[in-house]
């Protein structure tokens, strides 16, 4: 496919004059409004450590025309889920509102085993959720997971057979959850894994909302090789999914490949070495831009033709169909 990195990335750094994004300004979630305006919301990284949610606004979907140069949310700073701020958050369009999904950060005692294989500190992670009109002025929900160890939350942008639909990763696969209310969710069944041994063999998650399409719920991923090597290089990938449209918890589809692997130098080298994470999908002049984290320092942008991506998954599809059932 023809991917097209944007030749001014990365197009959010941190800025000298604002200390509480010294450390970071990643993984940015992005959605396009009626005017054609691409609102970002990216995880700010402190000099306190603290990571918090900054704001910018693109006319044309690559140079940023508008970022404020305070943090438009912070989070409760007396939530004890939140010690270590909130990051890495997702944005849909849903009934008429903006709504973000994002990840409350803290840890455990000391003396609590990591409760994740492979990590060196016992993380504690929760998934908070907010709704906005303007991205200055937020409707809290709190944790509507709140008894899980997850992140990676994304909100289909409408109800699936009456319900609220989100994707969630509790380590290492993607669950889906379903809601009456966008406050209880039930459901947490897997429909995505990791495949040992492959580019995605260590950790999967979910990167943009679902794109509705006429072949399904079109799911732009992300996905974790191997842990860590030498130069704390995880090589993170971006990956392609298709989800039934009537029952999203069904993928008609998975690629085999990653669409979009670590190769430029801001992608390659940074405070973790061979990223690509996508958190935000926008479709715009027949293209999709996608708006990801690169080396877990800066954000980026990459667009692909809309067409192609279809295609891919069509001749996917026909594939699965004409392959012996053994080999499904």
């Amino acid at each position: 496919m023809d991917i097209q990195r944007f030749t001014g990335n990365p197009i959010l750094t941190p800025r000298p004059e604002c200390w509480w994004e010294q450390k970071g300004t990643l993984n940015p979630a992005a959605i396009q409004d009626d005017q054609g305006r691409v609102h970002v919301l990216y995880r700010a990284v402190g000099f306190d450590g603290l990571s918090r949610l900054g704001y910018a606004m693109t006319r044309d979907g690559f140079h940023i025309d508008e970022r404020p140069t305070l943090p438009v949310y912070e989070g409760d700073i007396d939530d004890p889920y939140a010690r270590l701020g909130v990051e890495d958050p997702r944005i849909t369009w849903l009934d008429g509102r903006y709504y973000i999904t994002y990840t409350l950060a803290s840890l455990y005692k000391v003396n609590a085993p990591p409760r994740i294989q492979n990590e060196q500190a016992p993380w504690r992670v929760r998934a908070g959720m907010l709704a906005t009109d303007d991205f200055r002025h937020f409707e809290e929900f709190g944790h509507i997971l709140p008894d899980l160890d997850t992140k990676d939350v994304v909100l289909f942008p409408e109800r699936v057979n009456g319900r609220y639909t989100l994707l969630h990763r509790v380590w290492p696969s993607v669950q889906i959850a379903f809601s009456e209310d966008l406050r209880h969710w039930e459901g947490h069944d897997t429909i995505l894994s990791p495949r040992p041994g492959t580019w995605e063999g260590e950790r999967v998650g979910a990167g943009s909302p679902p794109i509705k399409t006429e072949l399904g719920w079109l799911l732009f991923y992300h996905a974790n090789e191997y842990f860590q090597r030498a130069g704390n290089a995880k090589r993170y990938s971006i990956g392609l999914a298709l989800l039934d449209l009537e029952h999203p918890e069904r993928v008609v589809y998975r690629h085999p490949e990653p669409i979009m692997r670590p190769e430029a130098a801001y992608e390659r080298t940074g405070a973790v070495n061979d990223i690509v994470f996508v958190c935000g999908a926008v479709e715009r002049d027949g293209r999709f831009y996608l708006y990801y984290g690169a080396g877990d320092g800066v954000s980026a942008v990459a667009t692909v033709p809309v067409n192609e991506v279809l295609d891919l998954v069509r001749a996917g599809l026909a594939g699965q169909r004409g392959a012996p059932t053994s080999a499904r």
